[in-house]
C-alpha cells in the first residue's frame, strides 16, 4: 500500500489514476494548528497575568501582596482548566487519527477506532463544500453508510508548524481542489451541495467545471 500522509497531497499527479493502487490520507491537521497555538496561549496568559499583577499594585502598593493575590486566582483557574483543555487536545487528537484510502474499486472509511468502511465509488452519493472565514473549506462526503467530513487545513499539514507557516500553508486550496477533481474521476455521479458561504466566497457554482476559482 502506498501512503499519502496529509500536507502537500497533489491528487492531480497521474500516479493517482495507476490501477491497483492505494493512496491513504491522514486527517490531523487540525491537532498540528493546534499544538502550534498553544505557546501563544500561554504568552497571552502570562501577559494577562503581568497586565493584571500591574492593576493590583496600582491599588495596594504592596508587590508581595499584590503578586499573592494576582497568583492565587491563576493558580486556582489552571488547576480547573487544564484538564479540560488536555481533555479537548485529547479529542482532537483521536479524531484525527482518521484516514481515507482510496482505492480504485472504492474508498475506505477508517474512523479513530479504527473500525473501516468501504464504500464503492458508485455509492458515493454527495459532496458537500462549506466556507468558514479565514480559509476554512469544509468538505463532507455523504455515503448510504456514513458521511466523513475534512477540511483543507487537516489535508496541507502533515506535521507542527510555527504559526505563522500554519497560515502560510494550512489554508491553501490546491490540495483541496486536486482532491475535489480525483473525486470527480471516480464518482462522476455524485451530486454537489454547496453551501452559500461557498459559493458567495469562490463564486463556484457548477463544480467540478469551475473549480479552479478556488484560490
Amino acid at each position: 500500500m502506498k501512503a499519502l500522509p496529509s500536507g502537500r497531497v497533489r491528487f492531480s499527479s497521474a500516479a493517482l489514476e495507476e490501477p491497483e493502487q492505494t493512496y491513504s490520507v491522514y486527517l490531523q491537521g487540525r491537532y498540528f494548528a493546534t499544538l502550534s497555538m498553544l505557546p501563544y496561549v500561554l504568552l497571552i496568559l502570562v501577559v494577562f497575568f503581568i497586565a493584571a499583577f500591574l492593576f493590583t499594585l496600582a491599588f495596594l502598593q504592596d508587590g508581595a501582596e499584590s503578586f499573592r493575590i494576582t497568583l492565587m486566582p491563576f493558580l486556582l483557574g489552571t488547576a480547573v482548566l487544564s484538564p479540560v483543555g488536555l481533555v479537548i487536545l485529547f479529542m482532537i487528537r483521536w479524531h484525527g487519527r482518521r484516514r481515507v484510502d482510496l482505492t480504485e474499486g472504492g474508498m475506505s472509511l477508517v474512523t479513530p477506532n479504527g473500525q473501516e468502511l468501504f464504500v464503492p465509488w458508485q455509492h458515493l452519493h454527495a459532496v458537500e463544500l462549506r466556507f468558514n472565514p479565514p480559509r476554512v473549506v469544509t468538505c463532507t462526503l455523504v455515503t448510504p453508510i456514513t458521511s466523513f467530513t475534512f477540511t483543507n487545513l487537516e489535508l496541507n499539514l502533515a506535521s507542527r508548524l510555527p504559526l505563522a507557516e500554519v497560515y502560510q500553508k494550512g489554508f491553501e486550496l490546491a490540495t483541496l481542489r486536486d482532491f475535489l477533481y480525483y473525486l470527480y474521476r471516480r464518482a462522476p455521479q455524485a451530486q454537489w451541495r454547496l453551501g452559500e458561504s461557498f459559493q458567495e466566497r469562490f463564486k463556484v457554482y457548477y463544480p467540478p467545471y469551475d473549480l479552479e476559482k478556488m484560490k
